[in-house]
């Protein structure tokens, strides 16, 4: 729902830049399971060209796993650039990225499992040392793991009809202003568990 209701807010241009449900695979390899992969969030950034892949989580409590597959649509993503050329959608749209911040965003009770900020902070040092710029010119990489404010708790919506019927219109109504509110108050989950403001 909070997925959709992005996407939704988006079409209305309340939340600019954001798409939902963008193929990562697609075309790249044989395997049918390549072919359903896709990114939760993009937010795409013309001016700064800056690109964020999202990992959208509420429910879930499995974070090693989302930071996983958070870093696979990044690998994806450096595959195409890098192979633009060869591959079967050279002609599709291609966001030509300067920065590709590489995000989990969770409720901040995701992110309190023993040992994660240890991980994130290992990871973050192995994107520092790949060396991407020599097959990109100029594109750098980070991952965020990002947390909604706490007063962001539970979803403004009963169900998929009130997703649409709450964040569908031109004007912005209260559960709509309340995530798109959310999405520009995530803080950043930082190694040391000190945050800060994305």
């Amino acid at each position: 729902m909070l997925e959709k209701a992005v996407a939704l807010l988006a079409e209305g241009g309340h939340m600019r830049g954001w798409f939902n449900q963008c193929p990562t695979a697609s075309g790249i390899g044989d395997f049918s399971g390549d072919k359903q992969r896709r990114v939760d969030l993009v937010h795409w950034s013309v001016l700064a060209m800056r690109a964020r892949l999202v990992e959208l989580k509420w429910r879930s409590d499995r974070s090693s796993e989302a930071v996983r597959q958070a870093l696979r649509y990044g690998a994806a993503y450096v595959f195409c650039r890098v192979h633009r050329h060869s591959l079967p959608l050279r002609d599709a749209s291609l966001m030509d990225a300067r920065h590709l911040s590489i995000e989990v965003v969770a409720p901040a009770r995701y992110w309190r499992a023993p040992d994660l900020q240890g991980r994130i902070a290992r990871v973050r040092e192995g994107l520092k040392r790949f060396d991407v710029g020599s097959r990109i010119a100029g594109l750098s990489m980070s991952l965020d793991v990002l947390a909604f404010p706490d007063w962001f708790d539970q979803l403004p919506f009963a169900d998929g009809a009130d997703v649409i019927a709450s964040c569908s219109g031109a004007e912005l109504t209260g559960p709509g202003r309340k995530v798109r509110d959310a999405f520009r108050e995530l803080s950043s989950v930082a190694p040391d568990g000190e945050g800060g403001r994305e």
